[in-house]
This record gives structure tokens, C-alpha cells and sequence, in this order.
């Protein structure tokens, strides 16, 4: 018997992306083909950006705070500013009560430089005077100048009650209240106070939207034979690029597909595999993978009934195209 190639072709192809919680520097192969998706429509995100906030220490801002005023000698367990920062809203940093009238400021250090994003004010626990009202928040930067970060009414509270203010992430090595208007018992009466003061770094969390896709090679589909082998190609969404990170091809172990670091694919037996290219950013994995279908290669054999050739599949099949009943002689 003689044998010959014979091609079959049929097309299944699907696509999906996952996302699970799992270096930032952006890394590719070089034979890797990098490409920009096409701009998303308005109403759809390439990406959501979120603060994660931390506590930072109070220890240096309770040592380093001043304030335009303060009740002195301390009465009522309120007084001094350095009271806003012990931990205990039972304690309080209260402006003098034979002033009555602001603007008031507070002022701190944070002890380093940090990102920060957001100030929890705590009402103090007994009391119904110096509540903030509006306040305008001020960064100290590195450079030792003042910029203003924010201004803000708020809502009045019960006592104790946590009022968080947020506003754009600065680099900053100290942070200053002024506290313009207040709420307080007697309209006439003015002051500011605080139980509590705590502020919080910022640290950027981005969780992009579909970054990463993958597609066959120019000219070719998702179904192989075997011994076949195609590059695959990953597509990156311009967030994605921005934000760096690394990609990673791979297979599952014991697949019916090789594939190196380069995306090319190897086609090693006959079945489905999904090929998955895995880009990580920073703790997030976001995995992409398209299934291949691997085809058996078909061999036709040359058979010779009773003196004439016939191409087919099996000698079955050979006899069904001769059409004899009898046969003298196979080869």
C-alpha cells in the first residue's frame, strides 16, 4: 500500500475572558505580536479606578498639632488639639470658649510623606458645640508650600458619629483644617471641635475591563491537524498597556497542544484544548483563551483489486468503488 496526505477543514472557535484575584514592569516576548484594540464606545469602561485606603499612624500628628485656639486650661476632658489624635473620642481637642467667633485651624504633621486621600472626623462623645460645618482641607507639600485640596459642607451628626472626607490622593507631609462654620447649641456661639482625627493614604486599585484577547494567526482558524503548528497573537487594550504588567502563554499540562513562550502552537493529537494567554497586573490575573480543535491526519491508501488501483480509506471502501463481487488478487 501506498499512502497520501488528505487535508479536512472545519472551523470552531470560542473566546472568553475570566478574572480572578491573584512585577509591574511591562514584558513581552519577542515574537509576540502586540496590537491596540479599536477605541470602545462611550458608554463602555476600559477600566474602574478605586482608592484602597490605610490608617496611618497618629503618633507623629499627635505630637506635631497646633491649633489657632484651644481650651486652657482643659475642662470637661476637652482642651488642647493634641486630644484629637489619643484614640478616644471621650477626649477632645474644643477652641476656648471665651472665643465665639472662627475661622479656627488645626494643623499636623503626618511624620513622613504620603499619598493621602481621606480624613475621618469624629464628633466628639458628649457635648453639642463646635461640630464642623464647612471646612476647607489643606496639603503641606515636600517643597513646604500650602496647597488647598478641597472644600466642604457637612452634614450635621449624632455625637460620636464618623463623618469620612474624601478628596483627590496629594503627596503631602502635613495636613491643616480650617473650620469656618460650625455646629453648636447657640447660634450666636462659634467654636470648633473634634473627639477624633484620622487620616488615611490612598493607594490606587485599577481593575481593568476585558484587557486582554486572543487571536489566531493571520490566515489561519482554530481547527488544526496534527502535527500542525500556527503563532497566536494577543491583543492588549491601550489601558492595558499603560498599566504594564507581564503575559504569559500556556496550555494545560498533558493537553493535546504544546505551546512556548512565544505563542506558537503545536498541534500533537487528535482533540480540543484551549490555549490561555494569562496577563497578570500586579496581584490581579486576567485570562484569556481561545479552544483549539485538533483533527486526526487521514491517510488514503492505493489498493490494487484484481489488477486495477483504487485510492480510498480502507479496503472496504475500495471494493464498495470497484464494484466486484469476486476478488483474485489485493496489493
Amino acid at each position: 500500500m501506498k499512502k497520501k496526505g488528505k487535508k479536512g477543514l472545519a472551523v470552531a472557535m470560542t473566546l472568553a475572558v475570566t478574572m480572578t484575584s491573584v512585577p509591574t514592569v511591562f514584558a513581552t516576548d519577542e515574537e509576540s505580536q502586540l496590537m491596540t484594540l479599536p477605541e470602545r464606545p462611550n458608554e463602555e469602561k476600559a477600566k474602574e479606578t478605586v482608592w484602597k485606603y490605610e490608617k496611618l499612624d497618629q503618633a507623629p500628628m499627635k505630637e506635631s498639632v497646633k491649633a489657632s485656639s484651644e481650651n486652657t486650661p482643659e475642662q470637661y476632658n476637652e482642651g488642647p488639639a493634641r486630644l484629637a489624635f489619643d484614640g478616644s473620642n471621650t477626649t477632645a481637642w474644643h477652641t476656648a470658649y471665651g472665643t465665639h467667633q472662627g475661622p479656627y485651624t488645626i494643623e499636623w504633621g503626618l511624620g513622613d510623606t504620603y499619598n493621602v486621600g481621606k480624613i475621618d472626623y469624629t464628633r466628639k462623645a458628649d457635648g453639642a458645640n463646635g461640630t464642623w460645618k464647612n471646612i476647607k482641607v489643606e496639603a503641606k507639600k515636600a517643597d513646604e508650600t500650602w496647597v488647598e485640596v478641597c472644600t466642604k459642607e457637612l452634614q450635621e451628626t449624632a455625637m460620636g458619629a464618623t463623618t469620612e472626607i474624601t478628596f483627590e490622593p496629594v503627596e503631602a507631609t502635613a495636613l491643616r483644617v480650617t473650620v469656618t462654620d460650625s455646629y453648636n447649641k447657640e447660634a450666636n456661639n462659634k467654636y470648633a471641635s473634634a473627639g477624633e482625627i484620622n487620616v488615611y493614604k490612598a493607594t490606587k486599585d485599577v481593575t481593568l475591563v476585558d484587557p486582554i484577547k486572543i487571536l489566531p494567526e493571520e490566515g489561519k482558524s482554530t481547527t488544526m491537524k496534527e502535527g500542525e503548528t500556527q503563532t497566536m497573537r494577543y491583543e492588549l487594550t491601550e489601558e492595558a498597556q499603560e498599566a504594564g504588567g507581564t503575559v504569559k502563554w500556556r496550555v494545560q499540562e498533558g493537553s493535546v497542544l504544546n505551546v512556548d513562550e512565544n505563542g506558537v502552537v503545536t498541534a500533537v493529537g487528535e482533540g480540543k484544548a484551549n490555549v490561555s494567554a494569562d496577563y497578570r497586573l500586579g496581584n490581579t490575573s486576567y485570562n484569556a483563551y481561545v479552544e483549539i480543535t485538533v483533527e486526526k491526519i487521514e491517510a488514503d491508501c492505493v489498493i490494487n483489486l484484481n489488477g486495477t488501483q483504487y485510492t480510498a480509506n480502507s479496503l472496504e471502501e475500495a471494493v464498495k468503488q470497484s464494484g466486484q463481487t469476486e476478488l483474485t488478487s489485493i496489493e
